[in-house]
This record gives C-alpha cells, structure tokens and sequence, in this order.
C-alpha cells in the first residue's frame, strides 16, 4: 500500500478537496487518532518536551509523561557504552546532562604500551577545552600485592593532578601494565552538573607478571562555577582494548 497525505477542504480561494501539503500539520485540537495499526514517527514531543538524555514515557493515570527510568530513587541507568577497537589516544562522554550523579565502569581494558597513570578531565562546553584548573585536590592510596605480601602507599596532591599536567588522576601506576595485561574499575561523580564542587571516588585493578596485582582508590574534588557535561579519559599511553559503559543515577 503506497503511503499518501490525508485528504483536506482547502477554502484559500475556491474551496476544493486537496492533500495535505507536505510541510503542513494535521490540526486534530479536540479530535484523536483511533484503531491505528502502526504508527511510524521520526520524532516525539510530548507537551512540547522531548524529555532528557534516559527518560522514558510513562502514565501519569490521565496521559503520559517523560520520566526516569523505571526503578526509582537509586537505579543506575546507562546512557552510552564504547567499545575500544583501535587505538585511540582518549575515551570521551560527552552529553552529560540532565543526572546529578554519574558512574563510569571500565572493563578489560589494554594499552598499546606501558603507561604511567590513568587520569580523567571534565569539560564544561561540552569537549571543546578540557578542565585544567588550580582548584582541586586528590588524594590517592596505591597497594601491590605478591603471594606473601602487601605494599600500600599513599599520595596527596593539591591545585593539580597527575605530574601537574591538570588531569585528575585515577590510578598513579608505579607498577606499569603491560601490553598483554589488563586493567578494570569505576569512577563515581557526585553533583558533576552542579556549579560548586564535583566529588568523586575512583578504584582500578589490574593483575601483572600472572602472579600478582594492584589497585588503587583516589578521591578528589574538582571545583567549577560552571557546570561540567563531558568527561574524556587517557593514559601514558594509548587505549587499544575494552570496555566503558556511562550511567546516571535516578533520584526518583
């Protein structure tokens, strides 16, 4: 069946029976759509809303609105996931708005060779400049594990991050990956859409030389008058494997 335009009475000038013009809108003010089969839309507002970045559509018990995903007050919903394929020098998110809080889990990633930190920068314009300001402080605790013992160290560092090159460091990694080790752990950012200060908690784990392993935990603060909505990764060398996966926490 061949897709056509509705039938109208248009009364410019004579009136006469004529299709829709394409382009033109179907006023149904007071009237509805019934036993409709199938309908195929290219976009949707409702109330004029397209709602934000997550949200689905759910009955309010008169109609429907945009909502959180279902599952309340706590659900962590995905928004985007990125598998690394090739080499690529960062890791970037982009489009964070619309959540207070946000997790980023990372699975088996690789580098192409030994780097020397894993590190993280927001962005308030949406990745156009990388935040490389003089207000934040983090505070990293660093372990290495053999088959009989356990090493831990700790490291502060104020108005900068990692080697003072403006990054917040996740993981200082005195005990380098190497090319065919792996690497797993989560960021967690608390208020990133504020225009106050971001705080946040990161963990990494990766095994090496088959027979041992570290980690580390990092928190910090980052502080910014604008709110932040982009987020790129990197490392002392390049990601050529795993996987990153962004959620926002709902809050009701």
């Amino acid at each position: 069946m061949a897709n056509r335009f509705p039938i109208i009475v248009d009364s410019s000038g004579v009136p006469a029976l004529k299709e829709l013009a394409s382009g033109d809108n179907l006023d149904l003010t007071g009237s509805g759509i019934v036993n409709a089969g199938t309908v195929a839309v290219t976009n949707l507002t409702v109330n004029g809303s397209q709602g934000t970045n997550g949200q689905t559509l759910q009955s309010t018990g008169s109609g429907v609105a945009w909502a959180d995903a279902a599952g309340g007050g706590g659900a962590w919903n995905v928004i985007s996931s990125q598998t690394v394929s090739s080499s690529v020098a960062y890791v970037t998110f982009t489009g964070l708005t619309g959540y207070a809080n946000y997790k980023i889990v990372w699975n088996a990633v690789h580098h192409a060779n030994h780097p020397y930190d894993n590190w993280f920068q927001p962005s308030t314009d949406g990745g156009s400049n990388w935040y490389s300001a003089s207000h934040w402080k983090t505070h990293t605790t660093q372990a290495d594990t053999t088959s009989t013992a356990l090493s831990v160290s700790a490291n502060d560092r104020a108005n900068y991050g990692t080697s003072a090159q403006g990054q917040a460091e996740i993981y200082g990694n005195t005990h380098q990956y190497n090319t065919d080790q792996t690497h797993s752990g989560q960021l967690e950012l608390f208020s990133f859409n504020g225009s106050n200060y971001t705080h946040y908690i990161a963990e990494d784990v990766h095994e090496y030389f088959s027979t041992r392993m570290a980690f580390g935990i990092t928190r910090g603060a980052l502080l910014s008058n604008t709110a932040f909505n982009a987020i790129r990764f990197g490392a002392g060398a390049n990601f050529t494997g795993g996987t990153f996966t962004l959620y926002g926490l709902s809050t009701s």
